[in-house]
């Protein structure tokens, strides 16, 4: 006979059950918690329930589990009297309503020692005395375990080392174990994958550690990765997964590269793991065993705002393919030009996205033209992209540098352009991003694996990205940073690790690396892309000379397109000495084989204008001023044109010139038709 002390909540039908269980039977069940943290050697990982925050995040543990009303949950930790006590433990159900277990260290729900937490809860064998709560909702429940202190580092402790189980936990929790029994009672059997957490924030207690424990990250999209964290050794510090990493706070972009912590909240933002989901920022879920096959494609969860429980994602077994776009275009910079642009401007990607994807397009471009994307030169770009409102069209900035951040490239290309075949896009889904904050050293990296599908484990990639390459990540004496410095085009992480850094190189930074499920084709652009040049020329002409002083006198200005490609918006200026009175511009004359209309309206001031001019055709100005009647020095003034829009100017020599008027004589007003 098995003897339960039942605790009654009335505002739910759920039974919490201390259980002051001394049988000895069969073992039925087994721990789903720290157990799993522990089970590949290394250092013990403490779960936090601390006042402090990483990147805005709360260093306190969340963790959750599916349940079907009528199962059971036995629960405990290793703290007997937490900062809550006598409410060590407090759950959570769907609808809000929640509940506390006591551990005490004579009672119910402790794991106080190696053999208990490894064999889960009686009536297993040396099992520990748990905490039982018959959920009375279906849904997703969740467990708070709470520290003895809010403040305070445990100590360092090998997995296989006895844990502490006082006060010297600080602000962490040794061990914790949270059990699913398909039906109440000592007989019930265990249904493993059903705990999870949004995040983890753990503690070794000190550096010289590694961190070894193997977890389950679950896509919304419905992928499954599994992470060996590898032996790397990061102090505290908070694990979680999204679809974005870190993201621009200018643009709401993700930036597809690592930071320093101190960006975060300034120039950098970090979707909180501990928000809901939003339509384009989705935190995955970290399950400690492979997820269970009998979970829902969505199911209730407290809502953190109180209230009505909200919907969650769960197991999606049908996972979305990536579907490519359907149109892929370049324009230029500044004018829209279909396949143009100026060398050192650069350009838009334009693609058209499909409905009802959340994922990434990757736009690489085969620089050398030797048939991949593995060379330093050759540029790969990231792009998030969420069509769940339905198709929209996306934009890839491309500054038109090569890999390595030169132009020079440029001139190589025949005629200055690069073949379209050259440049493909595909998309990608199932993407996961890892930034670990403040991670100070994984000399081995990690390893990160996609599975076949969620219900079968077995790895089918380890391709992993990473992009380290900014100055501001440059490590410091001592320090030993990634090496590659990027890996845009992917590395295997398997069966080592990838992404490794060593000797602090990882403190104070934001440390992301990526994966994703790429489709099986591509689409190359519809255009090649011309770095286009036009040859722009300027003449000036001091229509007499020399000019009496206190007399008008006229300037002609010519400026032509010596091709190969026409201009748009050429700008041209004349900044006239400011001593000169009555200044009077127009623009008179044009070739007649197209461009904009000529300008004959009468302007005054300055000169300066935006021209259209066609390959080998011309735009003629008209300016006239009066010299001061005073004036004994000669007239010096110059003439400028720049490049057009999307073009180059490669012979910069021709776009100024300078004319020299001499004040001696005199000659007649011209008329500009100015009264």
């Amino acid at each position: 006979m098995i003897n339960h002390a039942v605790l009654r909540i009335k505002s739910v039908a759920v039974l919490v059950v201390v259980a002051l269980l001394a049988v000895t039977v069969t073992t039925t069940a087994l721990a789903e918690g720290s157990r799993n943290l522990t089970d590949a050697g290394g250092d013990r990982a403490f779960t936090e329930w601390a006042s402090g925050t990483t990147g805005g995040i709360d260093r306190q543990t969340v963790v959750k589990v599916f349940v079907n009303s009528g199962e059971e949950i036995r629960f405990g930790s290793s703290v007997a009297a937490s900062i809550n006590d006598p409410a060590d433990i407090l759950w959570r159900a769907p609808d809000g309503t929640t509940g506390t277990c006591n551990v005490q260290a004579s009672g119910s729900g402790l794991i106080d020692t190696l053999a208990k937490e490894d064999a889960g809860p009686l009536p297993n064998t040396g099992g520990y005395d748990p905490c039982i709560l018959l959920p009375g909702q279906t849904g997703i429940y969740e467990f708070e375990f709470y520290a003895p202190a809010t403040s305070g580092n445990p100590p360092l402790t090998g997995v296989n080392d006895p844990f502490p189980t006082d006060g010297t936990q600080g602000s962490t929790v040794a061990a914790w174990d949270v059990t699913v029994l398909a039906t109440p009672g000592d007989a019930g059997t265990e249904v493993t994958g059903r705990v999870f957490a949004n995040y983890l924030s753990l503690n070794m207690g000190a550096n010289g550690a590694a961190l070894n424990p193997t977890l389950y990250v679950l896509t919304e999209d419905g992928y499954l990765y599994i992470v060996d964290l590898n032996s790397i050794d990061p102090f505290g510090f908070i694990f979680f997964s999204n679809n974005t990493g870190f993201k621009d706070a200018d643009t709401g972009e993700s930036v597809y590269r690592s930071v320093l912590t101190s960006e975060i909240g300034s120039t950098i933002t970090l979707h909180n793991p501990a928000d809901p989901d939003t339509s384009s920022d989705i935190t995955m879920k970290i399950f400690f065993n492979p997820p269970a096959s009998d979970l829902p494609e969505t199911a209730l969860a407290p809502n953190p705002d109180g209230g009505a429980p909200i919907t969650t994602w769960l197991l999606r077994q049908t996972p979305i393919e990536p579907e490519l776009p359907t149109q892929f275009t370049f324009v230029g910079a500044e004018n829209d030009t279909p396949g143009q642009a100026a060398a050192g401007v650069g350009g838009r990607f334009v693609v058209d996205v499909p409905a009802g994807i959340v994922g990434s397009v990757t736009v690489s471009l085969d620089i050398t033209g030797d048939g991949d994307v593995m060379d330093p030169e050759d540029v790969v770009l990231f792009r998030a992209i969420d069509s769940t409102g339905g198709a929209y069209t996306e934009e890839i900035p491309w500054t038109g540098a090569d890999g390595t951040g030169s132009f020079d490239y440029i001139d190589t290309l025949p005629n200055r352009t690069l073949d379209a075949a050259a440049v493909q896009v595909v998309t990608n889904v199932g993407e996961v991003h890892f930034p670990f904050l403040d991670v100070e050293s994984g000399a081995n990296g990690f390893i990160i694996e996609r599975a076949v599908s969620p219900l079968n484990p077995t790895p089918v990639s380890s391709l992993v990205f990473y992009d380290d390459s900014a100055s501001a990540l440059n490590p410091q004496p001592g320090e030993i940073a990634p090496n590659p410095r990027s890996a845009l085009t992917g590395i295997d992480s398997a069966p080592g690790g990838a992404h490794g850094f060593d000797n602090n190189w990882g403190n104070e930074k934001g440390v992301d690396t990526w994966t994703f499920v790429e489709s099986t084709t591509s689409l190359t652009l519809d255009t090649d892309i011309t770095f286009g040049t036009a040859d722009l020329a300027i003449t000036k002409i001091d229509q007499t000379d020399p000019v009496v002083p206190g007399e008008t006198f006229r300037y002609t200005i010519t400026v032509t397109n010596n091709g190969p490609l026409p201009v748009v918006d050429a700008i041209v200026a004349d900044d006239l000495p400011g001593y000169l009175t009555n200044v009077f511009w127009a623009c008179t004359d044009q070739s007649t084989i197209g461009g904009e209309d000529c300008n004959t309206s009468i302007n005054s001031g300055d000169l300066l204008d935006a021209v259209d001019i066609p390959v080998g055709g011309f735009v003629e100005f008209q300016i006239q001023s009066k010299v001061p009647a005073d004036r004994t020095e000669p007239v010096v003034n110059t003439a400028t044109v720049s490049r057009g829009l999307d073009t180059t100017d490669e012979t910069p020599d021709n776009n100024s010139d300078t004319e020299v008027t001499n004040l001696e004589g005199g000659t007649e007003e011209i008329d500009l038709g100015i009264e």
